[in-house]
């Protein structure tokens, strides 16, 4: 049920009856659930959507009928909770941010009600009194080959096998809200001698966010799908992450379940990844920290990427669109209202020259972002700030292709080029959101503080990458640019 390894499609996480009682209903010393608890099944899919059908009643009807009849959300529904105790795991769960989802009212059968969970805690332990979230752990399961991981040492020889573990240290990073820790650990045997017919050791590493603040739901949620986003942005891998364990008090801790996107990719293997845990080590926490930062500063700019990325399966049209926004909205918030100061100057001198005033305020309207920078020179600028000093006629005319074709699209409803047909159209514009999708993935990791050095040595190590450029003309075929101080040196050559 808490394992590691994502689930398939279609079966859920958990699917187990049990009793279930409104959380603010006291227990007897003597009972595990109140009298006025119900029978029912907790069912909690793949995607983290919750689901309650109860066989009886836990509402008091002379206050919720109208809303167990006509599925109606109390006011203050959101604001209670269900507690619950599971027939087969004897696991507690909590429903937190609940909306009703049916149910019956019947005076000669069972009545019945259902509800929807934003939130479900799942643990073995009794809940306390207040829900302090102090801290939340994600175990790394799936990502060894990202931190290259390998403390496990064996040696065999005919007669014998001997295997050491080493556990190392533990890395604090001290952020402006916290305290991020990589912590390292050993799952199996247990502490002490065993005798065995199988030995299954794995090394294990998860990462524990305390906050200076004692968090809400919504702010371990928050931080779970930003540490979910930035490892899709540093593995280039859409594999989802473990669920998020929050810790009540000191060492109570529960496993938290909630409605998100699941990817389908497979764990990321070291070649594929843009930067691994070595690499980013000394300043991990600096790097999330900037990542957390960031993503609420230039929102779309980041976020309209991140969308092409969550194992959503988008028309090329529809993915295309969504890189140009992004790229835009990248550009508006990184360099502001640019304006050209030559164009505004042109302009007023053209607005001076008419004389009927109705004619000058129309056309002054016309013209009032009129000196901004446009479409293709955004996308020119953006793609320039990618560290890999690509050639920039070559840039100018790759970006000049992309914002002709989304004009194309957004102001006439489609392509004008009528030596193409739309299926060539199509075709291309798939290779110019591939070589797109790939520098967006660079420009933000630069953004976000990435040593410019690994963003390159990555690409020269990546075939995607660079056959996706030399497909739009971005680089020749069996070329790869020069890194600024390599170009220095072969000017210098040829001078020679």
């Amino acid at each position: 049920m808490e394992g590691n390894e994502p689930p398939k499609s279609g079966i859920p996480i958990l699917q187990e009856r049990g009793l279930f009682w409104w959380a603010d209903q006291s227990v007897l010393s003597t009972q595990f659930a109140p009298d006025t608890s119900a029978v029912g099944e907790l069912k909690i899919e793949a995607g983290g959507r919750i689901t309650l059908d109860l066989d009886g009643v836990i509402s008091d009807l002379r206050k919720s009928l109208p809303a167990l009849v006509f599925s109606i959300d109390e006011p203050d529904l959101k604001n209670r909770r269900i507690q619950g105790l599971l027939k087969n795991s004897n696991m507690r769960v909590l429903l937190c941010d609940l909306f009703r989802r049916g149910g019956r009212f019947a005076t000669s059968n069972v009545s019945t009600e259902g509800f929807l969970a934003r939130h479900c805690l799942v643990g073995d332990k009794d809940f306390p009194k207040r829900l302090l979230y102090s801290y939340v752990d994600v175990d790394l399961k799936g990502f060894e080959e990202w931190l290259r991981v390998g403390s496990i040492r064996t040696k065999r020889s005919k007669v014998a096998l001997e295997a050491k573990y080493r556990r190392p240290k533990d890395i604090d990073y001290f952020l402006p809200n916290g305290k991020m820790s990589v912590v390292y650990d050993l799952f199996f045997p247990w502490l002490g001698e065993t005798h065995l017919e199988k030995l299954d050791l794995r090394e294990s590493v998860l990462l524990r966010f305390k906050p200076r603040l004692h968090m809400s739901l919504e702010d371990v949620t928050t931080y779970h799908s930003l540490l979910q986003d930035l490892f899709i942005l540093m593995t280039d891998s859409n594999y989802t992450l473990d669920w998020p364990r929050v810790g009540l008090g000191r060492k109570t801790c529960f496993t938290l379940y909630y409605a998100r996107m699941i990817g389908d990719d497979d764990a990321p293997r070291y070649f594929d990844c843009a930067i691994n845990f070595i690499q980013a080590r000394e300043n991990f926490g600096e790097l999330f920290s900037n990542w957390w930062t960031k993503r609420e500063t230039f929102g779309p700019g980041f976020n309209l990427y991140l969308g092409t990325r969550r194992g959503v399966h988008l028309y090329a049209e529809h993915r295309f669109i969504m890189l140009i926004w992004g790229i835009e909205a990248y550009h508006r918030k990184k360099y502001g209202s640019t304006r050209s100061g030559t164009v505004e100057k042109k302009v007023a001198r053209i607005l001076n020259q008419i004389t009927n005033r109705k004619d000058q305020k129309w056309l002054a309207q016309r013209l009032q972002f009129a000196s901004e920078p446009n479409l293709e020179q955004r996308i020119f600028e953006s793609i320039k700030d990618v560290p890999l000093e690509l050639d920039s006629k070559r840039v100018r005319k790759f970006a000049e292709g992309c914002a002709r074709d989304r004009n194309d699209m957004s102001h006439f409803g489609e392509h004008r080029d009528e030596e193409r047909t739309y299926s060539e159209f199509m075709r291309a514009l798939h290779r110019k959101s591939e070589a797109l999708s790939h520098l967006y993935h660079l420009l933000i990791l630069s953004e976000i503080g990435v040593d410019r050095t690994i963003l390159r040595n990555w690409f020269v190590g990546s075939y995607p990458i660079k056959s996706a450029l030399v497909e739009v003309g971005l680089m020749e075929p069996g070329t790869e640019p020069l890194a600024p101080a390599q170009r220095v040196q072969d000017a210098s050559a040829k001078r020679g």
